[in-house]
């Protein structure tokens, strides 16, 4: 599995995260009285959305604007990650309210993301290794193999 992979995988996680905590906001928006920090989740869900789909469309993850993209969605994320924030959406969320009281499951909630978000990032931008063509092996397995000349293979 490639890193481009395993970070596509993680980005994905973490939108299902982010749409999870999101879910019972959409559904009663019309009834329910929504802080400001609950749109800006909204529109960062979107935003993270497009943000996948531009990291991964290009061939080369560290061009300027891809990391123009993930500054962005860092910036939008860093306007709610409160406290008061999450644990309104964590209650919002239908989890239930002892935990929504609970400032250890908000913080819970944005150790997550963030280290979903990194460690997505991190693979995203590593370099694959480079496969070693065969002359490379070759020379390798000569150089480790100490096999004895009546041992080694005949030649065909």
């Amino acid at each position: 599995m490639t890193n481009k992979k395993i970070s596509a995988i993680l980005f994905a996680v973490l939108f299902a995260v982010q749409a999870f905590f999101v879910s019972y906001i959409f559904t009663n928006a019309a009834v329910t009285s929504i802080p400001i920090a609950m749109f800006i989740e909204m529109a960062a869900l979107v935003v993270f959305g497009v943000v996948c789909a531009k990291l991964f469309a290009n061939e080369d993850v560290n061009t300027a604007k891809a990391a123009a993209l993930t500054a962005m969605y860092i910036f939008l994320n860093g306007i709610y990650y409160t406290t008061e924030a999450v644990l309104a959406q964590t209650a919002l969320s239908l989890i239930s309210e002892t935990l929504a009281a609970n400032t250890a499951l908000a913080i819970a909630i944005i150790a997550v993301r963030i280290i979903l978000l990194i460690v997505a990032v991190v693979f995203c931008g590593k370099k694959e290794k480079e496969p070693m063509n065969e002359e490379e092996v070759i020379i390798i397995a000569e150089e480790t193999a100490e096999i004895p000349a009546e041992q080694a293979p005949a030649a065909e």
